[in-house]
């Protein structure tokens, strides 16, 4: 018999770049490894991508991450940053600052901010049992920090890897997947604001024969914010 998989894989990316002409922007997937295996093949289907511009006139300091703005800008777009990668191979860790924006919403009357997420989580299962359950599991939070005052935490998303099909027990599984979110939100009163996403090592395999290792890494995030009206 022949098992059919189907994954979801997405990504967001944000520029900020002096370009004055039209330009193209396009994906290409490149097979990096595939079995010797005639039942074995891959199908990339239902593409889809967005692209989002925003004029900042000429006189913005991008670098900065500082992007002048009137009442008559309807919408704002800000690029954050990463903070490379991490790899995870105890459930003590401390946790990581993925990803990083700021927003200033100070000129709108009733700001609500769209933040959009995504990284690649790589993952190795090992173990020389095979009735031994092998499983990884991150914890994504993301916060908003306001003015100075202390973070609060807007939601928790999590990523989980498991060897939990017969076939999959026993000896070492490799992977690499990716993982988003996107979260939005009215606030009540406008300002300059941080958002940033930690990532934790809730459960990660560790004994006699058993092994659980995890990468996140290519963290990317943007924040949209407009007029609720």
């Amino acid at each position: 018999s022949r098992e059919l998989i189907n994954k979801a894989f997405s990504f967001i990316f944000c520029e900020c770049e002096a370009l004055s002409n039209c330009c193209e922007y396009f994906v290409t997937a490149i097979p990096m490894e595939i079995d010797d295996n005639e039942d074995d093949d891959v199908t990339i289907f239902n593409a889809r991508m967005t692209a989002i511009a925003q004029s900042s006139n000429g006189k913005s300091d991008c670098f900065n991450n500082k992007l002048p703005h009137d009442k008559q800008k309807e919408i704002l777009l800000e690029c954050g940053s990463t903070a490379g990668s991490r790899t995870f191979t105890s459930a003590s860790e401390i946790p990581f600052q993925l990803a990083h924006v700021t927003i200033d919403t100070t000129f709108f009357c009733k700001p609500i901010v769209n933040i959009q997420f995504s990284n690649i989580v790589s993952f190795e299962l090992v173990t020389t049992d095979e009735n031994q359950e092998v499983s990884l599991q991150l914890r994504y939070e993301l916060f908003r920090k306001c003015d100075n005052k202390r973070p609060i935490s807007l939601g928790v998303w999590e990523f989980s890897a498991i060897n939990e099909d017969e076939e999959d027990v026993g000896g070492t599984i490799k992977g690499a997947e990716s993982f988003d979110f996107t979260f939005c939100e009215c606030m009540v009163c406008p300002g300059v604001c941080d958002y940033f996403v930690t990532v934790t090592a809730v459960d990660v395999s560790e004994g006699q024969g058993i092994r659980s290792v995890g990468t996140v890494s290519n963290g990317n995030i943007a924040a949209l914010a407009g007029e609720a009206w």
